[in-house]
């Protein structure tokens, strides 16, 4: 079996997975791969969105249980609450633009949700807005891998079995980068 065929035949179970754990990486290789036929574009979309909109809720709801543990412990003063009420002033000030680029910037797509959790931000709101924000990235960054798997074609190669190397490069060099930075902020 090919690795074309595998990707083809397991790739859409492993891409909101791999869009959890990596991020936007994925979503853009998934376009490439999808240029070539490997994969379709409406499902790709689909898995992606999944994917996306699953890490962002659960790390909302995530900075949401987190203040509601600090509030049970009595004994426990929060100190900050100066400094939570300008970051909740100035993110209400435009929430869906945090929302979006957030999602944007490599490890903040982590962060933001659970500060907005943290800042007690409506539910239904953040709902509404991480969807909308979900569906712009995705759809973009795959819309990009799909042109820019054309460019490799164009500049680099002429055979379809590369775009999945490069696809798997892209995938295996955005993961040691991060992997690699997380470890040197723990030393």
């Amino acid at each position: 079996m090919t690795i074309e065929k595998i990707i083809a035949e397991y790739g859409y179970y492993a891409i909101p997975l791999a869009v959890i754990i990596l991020g936007n990486a994925v979503i853009f290789a998934a376009g490439i791969l999808a240029h070539h036929g490997v994969l379709e574009i409406p499902m790709v979309i689909i898995c992606a969105f999944i994917g996306g909109f699953i890490i962002s809720q659960l790390l909302f709801y995530f900075g949401g249980f987190f203040i509601k543990k600090e509030r049970q412990n009595k004994n426990k003063e929060v100190d900050n609450e100066k400094t939570i009420n300008g970051i909740k002033e100035k993110f209400n000030r435009s929430p869906f633009s945090v929302i979006l680029f957030s999602r944007l910037i490599p490890g903040f797509r982590f962060i933001a949700p659970i500060v907005i959790g943290l800042l007690k931000y409506n539910k239904i709101k953040f709902l509404i807005y991480d969807i909308i924000a979900v569906i712009i990235i995705t759809v973009l960054l795959v819309f990009l891998g799909f042109c820019f798997g054309h460019a490799i074609e164009s500049f680099f190669f002429k055979t379809k079995e590369y775009d999945i190397i490069i696809a798997g490069i892209i995938i295996v060099v955005y993961a040691c980068f991060k992997y690699i930075r997380k470890f040197r902020k723990k030393r």
